[in-house]
């Protein structure tokens, strides 16, 4: 079936350092290695954004790339914030061909809040693993979403020939979603809807 994203003509890297690619987030109840999964995800993330992404094994800053690329996009960091509300941050860095920094932002997402007797969710279907999975889908929808509406990038696509009317991804076909298209299960942060 056809993409219903188009994706830009373009080549870019992508950075995880082995710290991040390593993370795992614990308290006292609980441990979750998280690095991995979340690194997976960002490049499943850049793979519906652009035409080719190559994994690199060193940081973009100051070095020459490899031959094709037209930047880096680096995963430079990744936190939970343990205050209330609970979060998930993740700092996010774009390079140019010539290894210049283009830009930097953070981007930030709220765990879901459960309240296991109000909603009647059992603790086996909530748990901590599952919380960081939404919000790691959350925070790479964000960088898809709002990635070509920073200065900076906007300046980059230009400059890598990408005109202003085509600086987010759009979607192509009629927009129907094809028969074998995943299914998707929207659960709704009970916090809201006090």
């Amino acid at each position: 079936t056809a993409s219903l994203i188009q994706l830009w003509p373009l080549s870019v890297g992508l950075y995880i350092p082995p710290a991040v690619r390593s993370r795992v987030f614990a308290q006292q109840a609980w441990r979750v290695p998280v690095g991995e999964p979340a690194a997976s995800n960002f490049q499943w993330t850049l793979e519906r954004m652009f035409a080719r992404v190559v994994v690199l094994d060193a940081p973009p800053a100051g070095q020459a790339l490899p031959d094709g690329l037209n930047g880096v996009v680096e995963l430079s960091d990744m936190r939970y914030e343990f205050a209330q509300p609970e979060s998930l941050r993740y700092e996010v860095g774009l390079y140019s061909a010539t290894g210049e920094r283009v830009d930097g932002w953070p981007i930030t997402t709220t765990l879901p809040i459960w309240d296991v007797e109000a909603s009647g969710l059992s603790s086996l279907m909530m748990n901590r693993g599952t919380e960081l999975a939404y919000a790691m889908r959350d925070v790479s929808a964000q960088f898809m979403v709002h990635f070509a509406g920073r200065p900076a990038v906007q300046a980059w696509l230009a400059g890598e020939g990408i005109a202003a009317a085509a600086a987010r991804p759009a979607f192509s076909g009629s927009g129907a979603v094809s028969p074998a298209a995943p299914k998707v299960l929207l659960v709704p942060n009970l916090g809201t809807w006090l």
